[in-house]
C-alpha cells in the first residue's frame, strides 16, 4: 500500500536527520519526521475503515517538505551568533547548590489572583454557551461554547482583562514550572517546591474552559521540553537517544492521549467516534485530508488567509484596512463513510497561501529558526529565560503532521504579550538562592 511506502520513507528520513543533527534526539527535524510517521502509522491501522489511499504525488510532497524543513534545521544548527546576556536576567546551572526561591506568601497571593481569573473566564464561557442555546446548565457549557466560538458570530467579545489574564496565567505557570523542575533536579523534593505548581492548575482550568484541546498539547510540549533539557544539563548526558528519554516521550504521549480522549467527551466527538477511532482520526486523518486537498485545491481568496489571520488582526487594531474573515476554520472533508476532519497537516496552509515555491521557503526558514534556537538552549550549560521562551514556542514542531501553528498561532499580538509577561515575571521571581537553609 502507498501509505506503507510513505511510512518507510519517513522512518528513514527520521533516522537520517537523527544521525546528521548535532541535537540528535531533540532535533526539530527528527520530531517532524516522527510526527508524520505516527500519522502514517495511524492511517495504516485504520485504512480498512477509511477505505481510501494516497498517491505518489502526496508521498512526494510530504517527504520533500520534511526534507526541506530538515535542511533548514541542519543549517540553523551550523550557524553561530554571538549570545546576548542581560545582567538583570540570571541564568542557572547545576554546578553548585543553587536554588530558585519564591516566597510562599507571593505564590499564595498570585494563585488567589489566578483563581479570580478562572472565575471570570468561567462566567464568560457560560454566558457564551447560553447565547448559543445552552439550556442544560454547566453540563452543556463546553460543547455549546465551542460551537459558538467556532461557528457563530455572537458579538459577545471576551473582556480585555479576562483575555490578558489568561495569557498572564499561562506565563506564570510556565515560569514557575521551570523553577519547580530546576529545584527538583537540584535538590530533594520539598513541599514548598510543589507550591510552584499551583499556577499550572489554574492554567489547566483555562485550557479546559477554552474548549480547545490543542492547549494541552502546547502545555505538554512545554513540560516535556523543559524537563528533558534540564535533565540533560543536570546529568551532563549525551544528546543521543536513551531509555530515559524514550520513557519520558512515551509517557508524555500516553498522558496526552488520555486527556485528549477525556476532553473529547465534552464536545461529543469521542462519544460519536469511539475513543480509539477519535485518536486515529485526529492523528492520522490529516494525511488523508491533505491528499484530498492536493487533488481538489480551492481558490485562494487573498494572500495569507490561512496563516496570517492574527497578523491581519494586529494590523487592523493599528488602523490598517485588512481583509475580512467570514471564518478562519478550514472546510471539513469526508474520510471514509463515517468520519470527517478539517485538519490537513501544516503543509496545506503553506501551499494554499504561498503556492509550492513559497511553501519551500517557509519550511526552510522555520527549520532554520527552530534548529538554531533549539541548539542555543540545549547545548549551553546554563538555563534561563531563553529556555522558557523556546520551550513555550516549540509546540508547533510537534504538531506539524496535524496542523499549522507556527504562523497561524504565533504571529499575533498575543505572542508579544506572552513574551513581555514572561520577561517581567522571570525578572521578578527567578532569583538564585545558594544557601538552602535560608528562609526556612
Amino acid at each position: 500500500m502507498s501509505i506503507v511506502v510513505l511510512f518507510i520513507l519517513l522512518f528513514f528520513a527520521g533516522v537520517f536527520f537523527y544521525k546528521c543533527s548535532r541535537l540528535h534526539f531533540m532535533a526539530p527535524s527528527f520530531f517532524v519526521c516522527a510526527g508524520f510517521s505516527l500519522s502514517a502509522a495511524c492511517c495504516i491501522l485504520n485504512m480498512q475503515n477509511w477505505n481510501t489511499q494516497i498517491d505518489i504525488v502526496t508521498i512526494g510532497v510530504i517527504v520533500l517538505s520534511v526534507c526541506i524543513f530538515g535542511a533548514g534545521n541542519l543549517c540553523g544548527e551550523s550557524v553561530t551568533f554571538r549570545a546576548v546576556h542581560v545582567k538583570q536576567f540570571p541564568v542557572f546551572d547545576f554546578s553548585g547548590n543553587q536554588r530558585i526561591r519564591v516566597k510562599k506568601l507571593a505564590i499564595a497571593a498570585i494563585e488567589s489572583a489566578l483563581i479570580v481569573i478562572n472565575i471570570c473566564y468561567f462566567r464568560y464561557i457560560y454566558q457564551l454557551s447560553v447565547i448559543a442555546g445552552n439550556r442544560i446548565g454547566i453540563a452543556g457549557m463546553i460543547s455549546y461554547a465551542r460551537h459558538a466560538s467556532n461557528y457563530l458570530n455572537t458579538g459577545y467579545d471576551m473582556p480585555v482583562i479576562v483575555s490578558q489574564g489568561i495569557v498572564l496565567t499561562k506565563c506564570i505557570a510556565y515560569v514557575f514550572l521551570f523553577a519547580f523542575v530546576y529545584n527538583l533536579l537540584n535538590d530533594r523534593p520539598k513541599s514548598r517546591y510543589f507550591m510552584l505548581l499551583l499556577p499550572c492548575a489554574s492554567h489547566s482550568v483555562n485550557i479546559v474552559l477554552s474548549t480547545a484541546r490543542i492547549g494541552f498539547i502546547e502545555f505538554f510540549v512545554y513540560i516535556f521540553f523543559v524537563t528533558i533539557v534540564l535533565l540533560m544539563k543536570k546529568k551532563n548526558v549525551s544528546l543521543r537517544m536513551n531509555r530515559t528519554f524514550l520513557k519520558m516521550a512515551a509517557g508524555s504521549l500516553a498522558a496526552f492521549l488520555l486527556i485528549f480522549t477525556v476532553l473529547g467527551y465534552t464536545t461529543g466527538k469521542t462519544q460519536y467516534l469511539g475513543a480509539l477511532n477519535a485518536i486515529l482520526l485526529y492523528i492520522g486523518g490529516s494525511v488523508i485530508a491533505f491528499h484530498q486537498y492536493l487533488h481538489h485545491r480551492p481558490p485562494r481568496e487573498f494572500f495569507g488567509k490561512e496563516t496570517l489571520r492574527l497578523f491581519y488582526a494586529f494590523l487592523s487594531k493599528l488602523g490598517f484596512d485588512t481583509p475580512e474573515y467570514e471564518s478562519y476554520f478550514l472546510e471539513f472533508t469526508n474520510i471514509g463513510e463515517h468520519a470527517s476532519t478539517n485538519v490537513y497537516t501544516a503543509l496545506r496552509r503553506y501551499i494554499q497561501d504561498y503556492e509550492f515555491t513559497g511553501a519551500v521557503l517557509v519550511l526552510f526558514v522555520l527549520g532554520f529558526l527552530y534548529g538554531h534556537f533549539f541548539k542555543l538552549v540545549i547545548e549551553g550549560r546554563k538555563a534561563g529565560i531563553a529556555l522558557i521562551n523556546t520551550a513555550a514556542f516549540a509546540w508547533p514542531v510537534f504538531l506539524f503532521s496535524i496542523e499549522e501553528c507556527a504562523l497561524k498561532s504565533l504571529l499575533g499580538i498575543s505572542s508579544l504579550y506572552q513574551l513581555f509577561y514572561t520577561f517581567v515575571l522571570y525578572h521578578l521571581f527567578m532569583k538564585p538562592e545558594v544557601n538552602d537553609e535560608k528562609g526556612k
